[in-house]
C-alpha cells in the first residue's frame, strides 16, 4: 500500500508544540547516527485503519520501501501534517535513505530535496529571518553556476505555500476568481436596485403622503435603506450556507487528490474572518443597491407627485429598465468567458495529437527496494510483458523521465560543444510503442522499438516544432542531432503535443529511448485499455505485483485525472466551472431583473394601454411594443457585453489554450442565448398586456 510519509527531524513534533496521542515521539540520540534508529511515528488515521486503534500498534513492524520500522507513537488526530499533503508516516532525518535516494546525507549541502521550518524569535520577522538565512547558505552555493542556485526562499507556513513552485501564480488566479465573485456581486446589487426602483415607483404616493405629513428626507431614505440591509443580510446569510455545501463540492471534485492520485487536505472550515467578511459584504452591497433608489424617491416634490403619480411611475421605470440591460452586458461576458474557459479545460484533458480517455499510468520504483539499474531494467521487461498479455491491453509504453507528457528539459545541437548554438527543450525518455499508446501521429520515419538499447546505435525522435527549428529547409530523418552533448541519429518526427497556452509558442521535443539509458532505475508505464481504464488498474496493479511483491506501484491513475490534476489545468477547471456558475446566475439574475421591470411596467401602465386599445390599437401591436422595448435593451446589453468579453479574454489569454478557431461560435452562442432568454422574459410581460380590457382598464385609478 502506498502512503504518504515524512523525513522530520527529532525535534519537529516539539517545534510545533504537539503531544502524542499514543507512545512517544523521536529522542535526540535517535536522530544522530546514520540508518542506525529504525523508529517511525504514524498518523492517527493509519492507527485506526491499519490497527483498528489497538494499544498493541505500539512495538509494531512496519516496511517502508523495503525496511523494517518499529513503530514508537501516533500523533494526534487534529494534525494533518504541514503541506496540503497529509503524511502517514514520520521518520527520523538519519533514516532519510529508507524514503529517498537522491541524498546520501540529509544535511549535506548539495542535498536540496527538504524543507525546513522553524519557529520566529519574539520580535523577528519573516523579512529579517530571509536576510539573516542568505548569510549561512554554503559556500559552494555562492560558486553555483547560473540557474543551478535559487538560494533560500523564507515564507510563512500557512496560505498559498512554496512560492518556488508558483505562488505568484496561484495569487493571480485567486485574484480571478475574486474579481469573477465582485463582478457576480455587482450584478446582483444592479439587479436589485432596478427592482427597488421598480418597486419605490408605484410607491411614490405613499412616499408623497408620508413627506405632507412631516417626514424628512433623510427619515425617508434611512426606512427605505434599512429595508434593502435587511434583504441583503438575509440574502448574506443564505449565500455563507450555500457556500458550505458548494465548498465541499469544490473539495471533492478538484482538490481531494493531487496529479499523482495522492489524498490531499484543505481546510474549509469558515473562519471569525470569513463571517465578518461576509456581514460586512452583505451590508455593502444592500447599502450600494439602496442608495439610488432611495435618493431617487424622495428627490420629487410631495405635491406633484400627488398630481402626476403616473408620469412619475412611467418615468421612473426607465433607469430600472437600463440597470437591467446593464446586467444583460455583464451576463454575456461572462456567458462567453466561461465557454472559452471550458472549452479550453475540455481541450487539455481531451488532448491534442494524442487520446488520453483509455490510458492508464502505474509507476514501478525498484530503486527504492536497493535494485541496481540491470536488475531494474529486468523488473520492467517482465512487469510489461507481463501487462502485454491482458486481453483487455491495447499497448503497454513507459517514460522514465518526469510526467509522461512533460519530462524534463534538455540541451540540442547540431554539432558537439555548440554552446551559442544550443536550443533548450522538452526532453523525455520513453519505451517502445510511446507514440502508439497516446496515439500521436508518426509523421515520418519509425518510433522506436524493442531493439533500441544500449547495444544498438544511439536515436532519437525529435517533435515537428523542432524539426522545422533545426532543418527548415532539409529532410530530419537521419541526420545527427546531440542531445544533453551526446550524438544521436534521428529515426523519425512526430506530431506537437501542444500544452501550452495560447500566449506561449508550442514547445520542441525531443524523445530518446529509455532502454538506452544503462542508468535507469525507475519508470512510469502508460497502458492502453479496451474499457474505461479507472475499472481496470485494480487487475493491472494485481498482474504486476507478483513479480516483485516488495517492488512499490505508485501512481495508479488515469492520464486524463492526472491531466485534470496538473497545476495549471486545476486552475483552469476552478476557474471555468466558476465563471460558468456566475455565468449562470448572471443569466438567471438579467432575465429576473428584465422580467420584473417589465411586469411592473405593464401593471403601472395598465391605463395607458387600455386608452391605447380603446382608440383602435391591435393586441398584436401593443405585444410588438412592449417586446420591442424590452428588447432594445437587451440588444444593446448583448452588443456592451460582447466587447467586455473580447476585452476580457484579451487579458486572460495567458490562460486559455487550444487554437482559438471556435471563439466566434461561442460568443455568438453567449449572445444568442441571452437574446432569447430576454426575449421569453420580455413575452410573458407582454402577452399580458395584449390581453388587457380596456373597459376594465379605463375604470381603473
Amino acid at each position: 500500500m502506498e502512503v504518504n510519509g515524512a523525513v522530520v527531524s527529532a525535534n519537529f513534533f516539539p517545534l510545533l508544540g504537539l503531544r502524542p496521542r499514543l507512545g512517544r515521539f523521536f529522542r535526540q540520540d535517535e536522530d544522530s547516527v546514520p540508518d542506525r534508529d529504525r523508529v517511525a511515528v504514524i498518523s492517527d488515521e493509519l492507527w485506526r485503519n491499519w490497527f483498528a486503534s489497538s494499544p498493541d500498534a505500539l512495538g509494531a513492524t512496519v516496511k517502508i520501501n523495503g525496511t523494517a520500522f518499529l513503530v514508537i507513537g501516533v500523533v494526534p488526530p487534529t494534525f494533518r501534517g504541514v503541506t496540503i499533503q497529509p503524511s502517514e508516516i514520520y521518520i527520523p532525518t538519519m533514516m532519510a535513505r529508507a524514503g529517498y535516494h537522491w541524498c546520501q546525507d540529509a544535511f549535506a549541502s548539495d542535498c536540496t530535496v527538504f524543507d525546513m521550518i522553524g519557529r520566529l524569535r519574539d520580535g523577528y520577522t519573516v523579512g529579517q529571518a530571509h536576510a539573516e538565512m542568505a548569510n549561512l547558505v554554503p559556500q559552494s552555493w555562492h560558486t553555483a553556476k547560473e540557474g543551478e542556485n535559487t538560494g533560500i526562499t523564507v515564507f510563512p507556513a500557512r496560505g498559498v505555500l512554496y512560492p518556488d513552485l508558483g505562488r505568484g501564480a496561484n495569487v493571480r488566479f485567486i485574484t480571478l476568481l475574486a474579481c469573477v465573485a465582485g463582478l457576480l456581486l455587482l450584478v446582483c446589487c444592479v439587479n436589485l436596485a432596478g427592482l427597488l426602483i421598480a418597486r419605490n415607483s408605484a410607491r411614490t404616493r405613499e412616499f408623497a403622503i408620508r413627506t405632507s405629513l412631516g417626514a424628512g428626507s433623510m427619515r425617508l431614505i434611512r426606512q427605505l435603506i434599512t429595508e434593502s440591509l435587511l434583504l441583503a443580510i438575509g440574502g448574506g446569510v443564505l449565500g455563507l450556507l450555500l457556500s458550505l455545501l458548494l465548498t465541499s463540492v469544490l473539495n471533492s471534485a478538484f482538490y481531494s487528490s493531487d496529479l499523482e492520485g495522492h489524498p490531499l487536505y484543505y481546510n474549509f472550515n469558515p473562519e471569525p474572518r470569513v463571517l465578518l467578511a461576509v456581514i460586512a459584504v452583505s451590508i455593502a452591497a444592500g447599502f450600494l443597491a439602496s442608495i439610488l433608489p432611495a435618493l431617487r424617491s424622495v428627490r420629487n416634490d410631495a405635491a406633484e407627485n400627488l398630481k402626476q403619480q403616473s408620469s412619475a411611475v412611467t418615468t421612473g421605470l426607465r433607469l430600472g429598465r437600463w440597470l437591467a440591460g446593464a446586467q444583460t452586458g455583464v451576463a454575456v461576458a461572462l456567458a462567453a468567458l466561461a465557454g472559452l474557459f471550458a472549452t479550453s479545460a475540455h481541450t487539455m484533458i481531451a488532448g491534442v495529437n494524442f487520446e488520453a480517455s483509455h490510458v492508464a499510468l502505474m509507476r514501478l520504483r525498484p530503486n527504492l527496494v536497493q535494485y541496481s539499474p540491470k536488475e531494474a531494467q529486468r523488473f520492467l521487461h517482465n512487469a510489461i510483458a507481463r501487462l502485454e498479455t491482458l486481453p483487455g491491453v491495447e499497448s503497454v509504453s513507459m517514460v522514465s523521465t518526469g510526467a509522461p507528457l512533460v519530462g524534463w528539459s534538455a540541451q540540442v545541437s547540431l554539432r558537439p560543444s555548440a554552446d551559442l548554438q544550443e536550443i533548450e527543450c522538452g526532453h523525455i525518455e520513453v519505451g517502445p510503442r510511446y507514440f502508439e499508446t497516446l496515439q500521436t501521429p508518426v509523421l515520418r520515419g519509425r518510433e522506436f522499438n524493442s531493439h533500441d538499447d544500449s547495444h544498438s546505435l544511439p536515436v532519437a525522435i525529435v517533435s515537428e516544432a523542432l524539426a522545422h527549428r533545426l532543418w527548415p529547409d532539409s529532410a530530419a530523418i537521419g541526420a545527427n542531432l546531440f542531445v544533453n552533448h551526446m550524438p544521436r541519429q534521428v529515426v523519425g518526427i512526430v506530431k506537437d503535443i501542444p500544452l501550452q497556452n495560447r500566449a506561449q509558442p508550442t514547445e520542441p521535443y525531443v524523445y530518446t529511448p529509455s532502454w538506452q539509458n544503462a542508468a535507469q532505475v525507475d519508470a512510469r508505464l502508460l497502458m492502453r485499455v479496451k474499457s474505461d481504464p479507472a475499472a481496470l488498474l485494480p487487475l493491472l496493479v494485481r498482474e504486476v505485483n507478483p513479480v516483485d511483491p516488495n517492488v512499490p506501484i505508485a501512481e495508479t491513475i488515469t492520464l486524463p485525472i492526472q491531466i485534470a490534476g496538473a497545476g495549471n489545468i486545476s486552475e483552469l477547471r476552478i476557474t471555468a466551472g466558476f465563471v460558468s456558475y456566475a455565468a449562470l446566475l448572471a443569466v438567471l439574475l438579467s432575465a429576473i431583473g428584465l422580467y420584473g421591470v417589465m411586469a411592473f411596467s405593464v401593471s403601472r401602465r395598465k391605463k395607458e394601454i387600455g386608452i391605447r386599445l380603446a382608440v383602435g390599437a391591435k393586441p398584436a401591436e401593443v405585444l410588438l411594443m412592449v417586446i420591442r422595448e424590452g428588447m432594445a435593451v437587451i440588444f444593446t446589453g448583448v452588443a456592451i457585453g460582447i466587447v467586455l468579453a473580447l476585452v476580457a479574454a484579451r487579458l486572460l489569454w495567458h490562460l486559455l489554450y487550444g487554437s482559438g478557431a471556435g471563439d466566434a461560435s461561442l460568443y455568438a452562442a453567449a449572445a444568442a442565448v441571452l437574446a432569447c432568454i430576454g426575449l421569453l422574459a420580455c413575452w410573458v410581460p407582454a402577452r399580458r398586456a395584449a390581453s388587457i380590457e380596456p373597459l376594465i382598464a379605463l375604470r381603473e385609478e
